[in-house]
């Protein structure tokens, strides 16, 4: 008789199919537990924020400085607290984690000191589902640190601005509540760094506030304002009225007056039907308001708006 040999590598095969199927059986065999599942399962489990779907996903503000190639920007999100980048906004770190509040609505640099950064808290868009703040922060050591300055009742602060040429004396645009009256709102400076506030102007009335501030490099000392009457309630949202309006210092002290074009603005659809978020300059032999016509200056005030002037006031113009 003779007996037939299977190759080796053809024995091994067949032996691992055998254990593989054995395998199967055993554990098939036996059917699993069912899982626990209860408070112990993910007691060990924190919350955390996924990205920026959620509410603080809304930028509020954004400043940023340039000193020898190297760019660091302040951004400020709605209800996410302050982000500090160092590379030019390759990459950004929290820098407000530990205060109170996370909803901010201004952000400045000192030009002339850049360790020196202010944040105003509470968002400045006036929506149903808004945050709130606490008041004006400082930070003397570029981001790490910060101070409470005061401010607390205005609950919202949309613009901070710093004289180029005196870190101490500072302007802060407080829009104040959105759902009553109070009194912390309007246009506030400090010439000591913040230790003292001085409302230097104030709204018509509860409900009016300060919108925007804006103002030019080369003349800190003319201050635009643009004063916001509004109210919101759980079933509507009043934009606009008798308060209303853009104003300027009265020559170069501290006491602001009506522009040259206060009661046109008043009237415009910027100030009463949208709110006036725009302030800007405005030519002194000119009728045409710039906060109006070019309603984001406000936010970008070292620009300098003469430059789309001249088609305005027929080939006549010239810089704040």
């Amino acid at each position: 008789m003779t007996i037939a040999r299977l190759p080796v590598c053809l024995v091994r095969t067949f032996s691992v199919l055998a254990l593989l199927f054995a395998l199967f059986l055993v554990t098939s065999a036996q059917a699993p537990a069912p899982a626990k599942y209860d408070s112990g399962t993910i007691s060990g489990l924190t919350a955390r924020n996924i990205g920026s779907a959620t509410m603080g996903g809304r930028i509020a503000a954004i400043d940023a400085v340039d000193e020898n190639g190297k760019i660091t920007v302040f951004v400020g999100s709605a209800s996410g607290g302050v982000w500090k980048s160092i590379n030019g906004a390759t990459t950004f770190r929290p820098v407000f984690d530990r205060e109170p509040a996370q909803s901010i609505g201004a952000v400045s640099i000192d030009p002339s000191n850049h360790k020196i950064v202010w944040v105003g808290t509470g968002e400045s868009w006036t929506r149903n589902s808004v945050s709130i703040g606490n008041g004006i922060y400082k930070s003397t050591d570029g981001g790490e640190n910060w101070s409470n300055m005061g401010l607390k009742d205005s609950e919202h602060i949309a613009r901070i601005l710093v004289d180029p040429k005196d870190s101490k004396t500072v302007y802060a645009c407080a829009t104040g509540h959105l759902w009553n009256d109070n009194d912390e709102r309007g246009v506030y400076k400090t010439t000591d760094g913040g230790t003292n506030w001085k409302k230097v102007l104030a709204g018509a009335n509860g409900s009016t506030g300060c919108a925007m501030l804006a103002t030019n490099t080369q003349e800190p000392k003319t201050i635009y304002a643009s004063m916001w009457d509004f109210r919101r309630q759980g079933w509507t949202f009043r934009s606009g009225g008798p308060g209303s309006g853009c104003r300027r210092p009265a020559g170069r002290g501290p006491s602001f007056s009506p522009s040259t074009s206060y009661s046109r603005f008043r009237s415009s659809r910027w100030l009463r039907g949208f709110g006036g978020w725009g302030a800007g300059g405005a030519d002194e032999n000119s009728q045409i308001s710039h906060g109006s016509a070019l309603p984001c200056s406000a936010a970008f005030p070292d620009i300098n708006i003469a430059r789309d002037r001249s088609a305005l006031l027929g080939g006549q113009s010239r810089q704040l």
